[in-house]
């Protein structure tokens, strides 16, 4: 199962670079007082400053590419796995309880939910050629699927009363 290890490289090379940038260079080659000319200091600052114009400028795209992988690779290799018996039955009711938290913390897994959710609509309830029985599976699944994902978070009760 490669698809849930492709959101942690991601967000390993993310941190990696950051990581880099923030404790590594300034380490090796400290930044030197603002009237010096070292030029290694000059290229450490270079450097900070092309890790830090790139992550910022890609960060974004890979949270989109990431959330995706999330909903669609890794639960779909995760429902695959425990419909062939692959893999635990429970696997899938676990991850969608964390995609389910990632829903309500991530924007960019609440948009990878909502392109999924627009086409699925646009191809099957808008398809002619999907008979009403399938329209209507569909949208049994797709309401129960949104009753789980909207369901309260349970607060633990004051016991002090």
């Amino acid at each position: 199962m490669i698809a849930p290890l492709i959101p942690y490289a991601t967000f390993a090379f993310f941190n990696a670079l950051n990581y880099t940038r923030t404790n590594i260079i300034p380490a090796v080659y400290p930044i030197s007082p603002a009237g010096a000319a070292d030029p290694k200091a000059t290229q450490a600052a270079s450097i900070l400053r092309k890790i830090q114009v790139w992550t910022e400028a890609t960060h974004t795209r890979a949270m989109v590419f990431v959330a995706y992988v999330e909903v669609i690779g890794v639960m779909g290799s995760l429902l695959l796995g425990a419909i062939t018996f692959q893999s635990s039955f429970l696997s899938p009711i676990v991850y969608a309880n964390f995609l389910r938290f990632r829903y309500f913390f991530s924007t960019h897994t609440r948009t990878a939910f909502a392109h999924i959710r627009a086409h699925l609509d646009t191809n099957i309830v808008g398809n002619p050629k999907i008979p009403p029985s399938g329209v209507r599976a569909y949208e049994i699944v797709r309401g129960a699927v949104i009753r789980f994902g909207m369901a309260a978070v349970q607060q633990p009760t004051d016991r002090a009363q």
